[in-house]
């Protein structure tokens, strides 16, 4: 029966496990002697090929399992016809496992095809009765902020209110962008979806989707031209500043979602030659959702990594205390049978001086006699004794855990 897999070497796409879905290679259960085996007979590329990941990632797994790897030049030796020495596999540590099992990743393309995510056609029906006439109450103000402003020297409207922070668009394109976010937000209320502004948050504008808070912002591209950078320019840059660019509205507009989002996931959705984003909002508003739905799969997925982490973090602690531990009363150990020796060879050291006491009579060690010198290094010496004096049982003072290593 194969051991169960180290969490740090299962090599496991979490989003096809919080899906429910297979996943789109079949899962390779490898045993530490096949591996092995596989890995001196062709090149760690081929071989991480055939399990679906790259050759780093194969590299972590054989290094986990103690599996040795072939060198540089190994293969080019072989393919030379010189000798090449094949390493002997060892016997496994504590720490090592002997199998796993190996996930491929899934492809980024399935992030299109998410669960959940309703087609264009329902979209487009939810749209259809939704209210064209009043602007979304979460926009009148921030229109009303911008129409009121100025640009900065690159032609882009500065909002007076932090509530409008979400828009970077000239002032020929404020009004498409305002209509192209009204007809997204309502959009995503009759989804179901809840829209707000927080000021806390940057971009204020923020889109709710179950237990997820994600930005919304959107921005037109600016066409920027270099030429060299005018006396003035120069004084009010510093001398350095000798290049500056001009700048001209294309008119292009942006819309993202701001999160965190699995590889290959479009966040980013924007005017197409004649095609404007308000032409193709159902499809603009379901990339939006799978965006969403990407940022909560990399969220669960975040998490459960986190918490493998935080267990073999928590098993790893383990593991060091009862070693220690160990150490320590070994420490001990050795503490008091030194401590032992010590004490009867000062014991037999004292009976001998005081067999030849006669001979020392006259000898004084600060103000005391041989006699009473004596007695105090008797006294002295029990108290160094382990069987004797309890103190010496005490494993922490004698050998505080923080001093094993």
């Amino acid at each position: 029966m194969l051991a169960p897999p180290h969490p740090r070497i299962v090599v496991n796409h979490l989003i096809v496990a919080l899906q429910g879905r297979e996943p789109v290679s079949r899962e390779h259960h490898v045993t530490r002697e096949d591996l092995f085996a596989a890995v001196w007979e062709r090149p760690l590329t081929k071989v991480a090929a055939d399990y679906g990941i790259s050759d780093v990632a194969l590299k972590k797994i054989c290094r986990k399992m103690e599996i040795p790897t072939p060198g540089v030049g190994y293969w080019r030796r072989r393919e030379c016809g010189y000798p090449a020495s094949i390493a002997k596999l060892q016997p496994l540590s504590d720490d090592a496992v002997d199998s796993v099992v190996i996930h491929p990743p899934m492809e980024s393309s399935s992030v299109e095809v998410l669960e959940g995510v309703p087609p264009e056609a329902e979209i487009a029906a939810a749209l259809a009765k939704t209210p064209s006439v009043d602007l979304h109450p979460l926009l009148v103000p921030v229109s009303r902020s911008l129409q009121a402003t100025k640009a900065d020297e690159r032609g882009i409207l500065v909002p007076r209110s932090d509530k409008a922070k979400f828009l970077s668009v000239t002032q020929g394109s404020l009004e498409r962008a305002i209509d192209t976010l009204d007809l997204v937000l309502k959009g995503m209320e009759a989804l179901g979806h809840t829209v707000q502004i927080d000021t806390a948050i940057d971009p204020p504008l923020r889109l709710r989707i179950a237990d997820d808070n994600l930005g919304l912002s959107i921005e037109e591209m600016l066409l920027a031209t270099a030429r060299p950078a005018t006396e003035a320019e120069k004084k009010r840059y510093g001398s350095w500043h000798t290049e500056h660019y001009d700048y001209a509205p294309t008119g292009r507009l942006t819309l993202r979602i701001h999160g965190a989002f699995l590889p290959g996931t479009r966040a980013a959705f924007s005017d197409r030659g004649a095609q404007q984003l308000a032409d193709q909002i159902p499809k603009t508003l379901r990339g939006l959702l799978v965006a969403a739905s990407s940022h909560t799969q990399k969220r669960l997925a975040d998490e459960e990594r986190a918490r493998q982490w935080a267990e073999e973090r928590r098993r790893y602690e383990e593991r060091e205390r009862r070693r220690r531990r160990e150490a320590q009363r070994a420490k001990h150990l050795s503490a008091l049978a030194d401590q032992c020796q010590a004490v009867d060879h000062l014991r037999a050291f004292l009976n001998t001086i005081a067999a030849d006491s006669t001979a020392l009579a006259d000898v004084r060690i600060h103000d005391l006699g041989l006699a009473d010198w004596l007695a105090w290094a008797r006294d002295y010496v029990d108290a160094q004794d382990p069987r004797l004096n309890p103190a010496w049982w005490d494993i922490e003072e004698i050998v505080p855990y923080w001093d094993v290593h």
